[in-house]
């Protein structure tokens, strides 16, 4: 493991928001950062899964684990908070974890937000966890997520909002970067996608489906206000395979 916060360790902050504050966490054979079972640990400003330059992957196996842990930050809005998490097979793995928020992240793109670097499998995977934030509706808030084979990945979670995020696409909102599936909702409820407010929409494409909402158990589920297979400005096509 690059960093284990172990239980009992709570309030803990990783990196920080200027760039001597940055960790590199990288070539770790399982984990980047491990976060079990523990309260209100920030990730910011740490290039997790990258070369110090963030344009090619030394991989780690998870760039951050949650396990159990409850509010768990990764990631911010003011300038410098972001960290680029790209390379690693799973991105950021929520294990049970409540209250997450992942905001302000390059996640599977180089340091620029403009290309993609290979070997992310999963950008973000829940799994059975409960409201979890990705992304929001004020500056900076919003996730570029692209060149994964899977965007966001929702096992089974209970709640949560995916927000004013970039999917499948560039940092400038309009050039693709697509992912093989955007948006995974299986057997989830209560997931918010997109919204009417200002900053809400996400902006979704996707070399399969930007939306996949699995038709088996997942219930009031709701998908309102996104862009799907066009870019911000509205005009500019994506090319999505399927949209919803």
């Amino acid at each position: 493991f690059g960093i284990s916060i172990e239980p009992g360790s709570d309030n803990s902050l990783i990196g920080g928001a200027a760039a001597a504050d940055r960790d590199l966490i990288s070539g770790n054979a399982k984990r980047g950062i491990y976060v079990q079972a523990v309260a209100n640990v920030v990730s910011q400003g740490n290039r997790i899964g990258t070369n110090a330059a963030g344009t090619a992957a030394i991989s780690n196996n998870y760039g951050v684990e949650a396990a159990g842990s409850t509010g768990l930050v990764v990631g911010g809005a003011a300038p410098g908070e972001g960290n680029l998490i790209s390379g690693n097979s799973f991105g950021v793995y929520l294990n049970g974890a409540t209250g997450s928020t992942v905001r302000g992240n390059l996640i599977g793109t180089d340091a620029a937000g403009t290309g993609s670097i290979a070997g992310t499998s999963y950008g973000i995977y829940s799994f059975f966890a409960t409201g979890t934030t990705v992304g929001g509706a004020g500056p900076g808030d919003g996730n570029v997520i692209a060149g994964s084979s899977n965007a966001i990945y929702l096992y089974i979670p209970t709640g949560g909002i995916v927000r004013g995020n970039f999917i499948g696409v560039a940092a400038d909102a309009v050039t693709p970067l697509p992912n093989g599936l955007g948006i995974y909702i299986y057997q989830g409820t209560g997931v918010s996608v997109g919204g009417i407010a200002p900053g809400e929409r996400n902006v979704i494409a996707s070399g399969g489906e930007a939306i996949k909402i699995y038709a088996g158990a997942a219930t009031r589920n709701r998908v309102e206000g996104n862009h799907i297979g066009v870019g911000a400005d509205g005009t500019t096509p994506l090319g999505v395979s399927n949209g919803i």
